[in-house]
């Protein structure tokens, strides 16, 4: 057939797809529902051909009565004109035999990943009483998304048809044969698996079978259970193998990896599980470069108006001048405080470095009137009415009287348990007794220290350290005579040894009085900016009564649908830019409701009695939850009406129909097809699909999707494509839902904060 003819029936040709011994297979495009088609022609010379004929036929009542998306699907089949025409599904991809002969042995997962999907087409057919007699290679195709179609059926035998052949001749790919087959006696299902079975080893090995050897099960990667699975699949005899492809199917479920013991992965995580290398994904879901970074909804609907309190109705708890000024009187009080409490402290550190300083040298020269001859005595031999004890007193009494700052003078000498108790003990006591108390008798800790009495000053380092050189307490201490700063110098003899020390006292109650004083002159200074702010924030609030009203009044017009409103704000300041900054928001709004209105009437047109098939059948949810890349609105109208063609694109090539907008995206309905469709694998790979045509498509969104099937599908779906927006997670599944199509593709499990534990879907094995 060359040239082939301009169309076919309805269908207008635009190209040639393949070209095979009994007919030739063009691309045809259907105008009436605008869609690309496979049309399989039989050969003219085949005309004559009664078997040939047969063939065909058979081949199109067989397809007809299958509706499985692991099997090529049929739209029409036309008898009119010089040969029939079987009109198919348009199908892209590579046969498994290019597959194989461009990248040799396939790693073990894809192996199982194809056994797993032609397992399904197989176990329908079966279901349905069809055999396909010639499973191999080059009739098993891989198309996009990742998904196994079996394809011709030109071979295939139903339990009322008996053999295709008058002969008997042994028809198909003798390598591929079963064992029955070439023997010559009929094959039931038992022969489909043995032909699937060696298929997959050649996947496995990249090795062709022998056409009389009994393959091999044991390949690189091979776990014993799937060992053992092929080999029933290979058995010689029928009998030993698995009677259908479901308990073959069956079975190889459970020879492959349980999903209830891979490991969590934690919501917060940027990375997921890697991607084995020999397993590579057209993307990994959810790693660094696709998590989200700002979110965008689409805009609400605003074909129905909201309703929406009028501003002058809305109770205002607290006004917002109060908030105002409250904040700014805090924020400036503390300021205020801060700067003071740091220059007080500034002041009072200086005054008492000053302080130390003066007591250091007052100290030190007090060391220089005594007498260490008459001190080293006294430490020995205390005696308190030695006359040399009495002049040294009155020495040390009238440098005390010179300094009138000081309030004790008195001289000090280590004893031998001084290093380790701490003890020291008096030796001559300068100060003047005094009645602090007022009770009209000098009580014992009003009078002066006698030689020999025991201080304690193991808690005053700094008073030890004062029998080695000038030093001052570096804070206030408080003993049984009251608050002091202290001075100490050493005492030291014709040789500079160190026998003592003489210390003096400074009451520390004058800086005591210093922080009070700032703590007063803080209350003052908070009432002053108090008033201050008040009568500012009266001006404040006048200033900004008319701006914030007006764009109040302009932003609840805009809340309640009416997108014609314009405010009027006359300032050259930050309210103007304001107002301009509206303005470009109710443009926006405009456009953007233009065409959410469009696309909520492109999907109800969509869904004129559809979406109650959807509904129905039960079938899956896929929720998209919409975003802009760059987290900013401007021109998220124009992203959606790129984006929405191309989602739809995947949805519709995956058998899914829109069905309503629902907040921040749209939902799109995935019917069950038969009684052993898996929806959600469809919904999952047309994710898939989604997800990598817009990573750098014209559409500049980032999407997360949402996929459930069952009752509260929609609002699962919903669920999980907000709680992916919010998590930087691209695709997310409940374990339920996905534990059925596990094998097909690569996930974590992670647990969500509100949705507990659910799978994140990175790619397809065979993607």
């Amino acid at each position: 057939m060359d040239p082939y003819p301009p169309a076919v029936g309805r269908y207008v040709i635009t190209g040639l797809l393949g070209r095979g011994g009994m007919g030739v297979v063009l691309l045809g495009h259907d105008p009436e529902l605008d869609r690309e088609v496979a049309i399989k022609l039989l050969d003219v010379r085949q005309i004559g051909n009664a078997e040939a004929q047969s063939r065909f036929i058979r081949e199109a009542r067989v397809l007809a009565r299958l509706s499985e998306p692991h099997i090529v699907q049929v739209h029409d089949f036309l008898t009119e004109g010089p040969t029939p025409a079987l009109v198919m599904e348009r199908l892209r991809g590579r046969t498994l035999r290019e597959i194989i002969s461009t990248g040799g042995p396939q790693p073990l997962q894809r192996v199982l990943d194809c056994a797993w999907q032609v397992l399904r087409g197989l176990a329908a057919a079966h279901a349905a009483g069809i055999v396909h007699r010639d499973i191999k290679p080059s009739n098993l195709m891989l198309v996009e998304g990742g998904l196994y179609k079996l394809v011709d059926f030109g071979l295939a035998d139903v339990a009322d048809g008996g053999d295709l052949t008058a002969s008997g001749d042994v028809m198909g790919t003798f390598r591929y044969l079963p064992p029955e087959r070439r023997r010559g006696v009929e094959a039931g299902p038992p022969g489909d698996l043995w032909s699937l079975g060696v298929t997959l080893i050649e996947m496995a090995t990249g090795e062709r079978p022998t056409a009389d050897g009994q393959p091999s099960c044991s390949f690189p990667g091979a776990t014993p259970a799937v060992s053992a699975w092929l080999a029933r699949m290979v058995a010689p005899d029928p009998v030993s193998r698995f009677p259908t492809a479901a308990q073959a199917l069956q079975a190889l479920a459970a020879a492959m990896p349980d999903l209830d013991r891979a490991p969590l992965v934690a919501s917060d995580s940027s990375h997921h599980a890697p991607v084995p290398a020999e397993l590579p994904t057209s993307r990994s879901l959810g790693s660094p470069s696709s998590r989200i970074t700002g979110t965008v909804r689409p805009l609400r609907s605003l074909s129905r108006p909201l309703h929406v309190p009028a501003p002058e109705n809305q109770r205002v708890r607290i006004p917002f001048v109060i908030k105002l000024i409250t904040t700014i009187w805090i924020i400036s009080t503390a300021a205020t405080l801060l700067a003071g409490w740091a220059i007080s402290s500034h002041a009072i550190a200086t005054q008492e470095a000053r302080l130390r300083n003066n007591l250091a040298s007052v100290a030190a020269s007090a060391s220089l009137l005594v007498d260490p001859a008459l001190h080293l005595r006294q430490s020995v031999h205390p005696d308190a009415t030695d006359p040399a004890l009495l002049r040294q007193r009155e020495t040390l009494r009238s440098y005390a009287n010179f300094h009138s700052e000081i309030r004790y003078i008195y001289t000090l000498s280590a004893l031998p348990e001084t290093p380790t108790t701490g003890v020291v003990q008096f030796v001559c006591d300068g100060s003047d007794e005094k009645d602090s108390n007022g009770n009209g008798v000098i009580d014992p800790d009003e009078a002066i220290a006698e030689p020999g009495q025991r201080y304690p000053a193991r808690d005053w380092p700094d008073l030890l350290l004062g029998f080695e050189a000038p030093v001052t307490d570096r804070e206030a201490r408080s003993d049984q005579w009251g608050s002091w700063i202290s001075g100490y110098a050493p005492i030291r003899d014709a040789a500079g040894t160190s026998i003592g020390l003489v210390a003096v006292d400074v009451p520390a109650a004058h800086i005591r009085g210093l922080r009070e004083d700032f703590l007063i002159h803080s209350l003052v200074l908070l009432g002053s900016t108090l008033v201050a702010f008040l009568a500012a924030g009266a001006l404040v609030a006048f200033r900004l009564r008319r701006p914030v009203a007006e764009l109040q009044r302009g932003m609840a017009a805009v809340a309640r649908g009416e997108l014609d409103v314009e405010i009027q704000v006359k300032s050259q300041d930050e309210f103007q830019a304001l107002a301009e900054s509206f303005e470009n928001m109710r443009q926006e709004l405009r456009r953007g409701a233009a065409i959410r209105q469009a696309f909520e009437g492109f999907v109800t047109r969509s869904l004129d009695g559809q979406s109650s098939n959807v509904t129905d059948l039960g079938g899956a949810r896929l929720y998209v939850h919409l975003q802009a890349k760059d987290g900013r609105a401007e021109g998220v109208a124009d992203r959606l009406a790129a984006a929405m063609p191309r989602i739809f694109h995947h949805a519709q090539v995956h058998g899914g129909m829109p069905e309503r907008v629902v907040g921040g995206g749209v939902s799109i309905g995935f019917a069950t097809a038969d009684a052993g469709d898996l929806p959600q694998e469809r919904a999952v790979r047309a994710a898939l699909g989604m997800l990598a045509d817009l990573e750098h498509g014209p559409g500049s969104l980032d999407l997360a999707i949402g996929v459930a099937t069952g009752a509260d599908a929609t609002t699962r779906a919903r669920e999980l494509g907000q709680a992916g927006a919010d998590h930087g997670l691209d695709l997310l599944v409940r374990i339920s839902d996905f534990a059925p199509i596990r094998p097909a593709f690569y996930a974590d499990r992670c647990m969500l904060p509100g949705i507990g534990e659910v799978v994140a879907v990175k790619g397809a094995v065979s993607g």
